[in-house]
C-alpha cells in the first residue's frame, strides 16, 4: 500500500477485530487513512501510548508506550523522561504514521497530554 510517497505493508486485512460488528484489520487501516488529514491535527508533537489486544479485544490487552522496534526507521520518536529512565514514544506526525498505529489487535490509541517541547 503507498501512502504519500511512504510504501506500508498491510497483511491480514480480513482479520476481524470487532468479532460483534464484523469490523476487520482492513476496515480499521482505511479508516485511519481516510481521517487521518484531521486526527494528524490533533496527534501533531504528542506522545503515543497504543493499547494492545494480541489476542483480539475480549481478551486481557495492554498498554505499550515504548515505540517497537520493527517499526521503520522515518518513524518520529521521542523520548521523555520516566521514573528511573526514559521512555521512547511514538509520534504519529504524517498519514503513513497514523497507518502504522492502526491496531494490530488494538482497540484504541491514546496520548499523554503534552507535546513535545524538545
Amino acid at each position: 500500500m503507498l501512502v504519500g510517497d511512504r510504501r506500508i505493508e498491510v497483511t491480514n486485512r480480513g482479520k476481524v477485530f470487532f468479532e460483534a460488528d464484523g469490523i476487520t484489520k482492513g476496515d480499521v487501516v482505511d479508516y485511519y487513512l481516510r481521517s487521518a488529514d484531521l486526527v494528524l491535527g490533533w496527534l501533531a508533537d504528542r506522545p503515543l501510548v497504543m493499547q494492545r489486544y494480541p489476542d483480539g479485544i475480549a481478551s486481557h490487552g495492554f498498554y505499550q508506550k515504548d515505540a517497537p522496534d520493527h517499526f521503520p526507521s522515518w518513524i518520529r520518536r521521542i523520548e521523555l523522561p520516566k521514573e528511573g529512565g526514559t521512555v521512547r514514544y511514538v509520534v504519529a506526525d504524517e498519514p503513513a504514521a497514523s497507518r502504522l498505529t492502526a491496531p494490530r489487535r488494538r482497540k484504541e490509541r491514546s496520548m499523554p497530554p503534552p507535546r513535545d517541547v524538545t
